[in-house]
């Protein structure tokens, strides 16, 4: 219901410059939310009885925004906000910032967009590099190690080629990952 779910875009850059994605041709809108306007936006939508906000409506990674983790913080203090949900390919946070996804309680769902099944078919989805596909797999390690103490788990969706039989089979360490994470 469009009465229900307000869509903020806090972050319009990303790391990635996926194949299937706008971004890499997108001219503006690369930007930032000041702090202040995002706050402002924010107690607007309370205002007019918004209960959940939705912070990645087009393209660009909420963790391109290095003060995130403020925002989300501030959404989390709110009482008249039921919850909030956002994207993200999961290759910018820290494991730090992990951890404390993992124990917010109005993040639901933490939705995670997984790109290939292995470090190769990463790289030709995303352009990405090898270092960040690393940094993927050790985020998800992190669920793992972490995630039973919060009180939610992930949304992954995997996108990935015709030659892709699901993560069971696929063998390979992302796969691997993926597959405990859902069990």
């Amino acid at each position: 219901d469009p009465r229900r779910h307000l869509y903020i875009e806090p972050a319009g850059r990303c790391n990635l410059r996926c194949r299937f994605c706008a971004y890499p041709k997108k001219e503006r809108g690369k930007s930032i939310m000041a702090d202040d306007t995002f706050f402002g936006v924010v107690e607007e939508a309370l205002e007019m009885g918004y209960a959940t906000i939705v912070l990645t409506p087009s393209t660009g990674d909420v963790f391109a925004d290095q003060g995130f983790r403020e925002k989300l913080d501030h959404l989390e203090g709110l009482d008249r906000l039921e919850s909030y949900s956002f994207f993200t390919n999961f290759v910018l946070p820290s494991t730090e910032d992990v951890k404390h996804l993992l124990g917010l309680r109005k993040l639901r769902p933490l939705s995670i967009s997984i790109y290939g099944h292995d470090e190769q078919s990463f790289i030709a989805f995303t352009r990405g590099n090898a270092a960040a596909y690393r940094r993927l797999l050790s985020n998800l390690r992190a669920v793992l190690e972490h995630g039973e103490s919060g009180p939610i788990g992930p949304d992954l969706y995997i996108r990935s080629g015709r030659g892709f039989r699901g993560v069971d089979s696929a063998g390979g360490e992302l796969c691997e990952l993926l597959a405990r994470i859902r069990d």
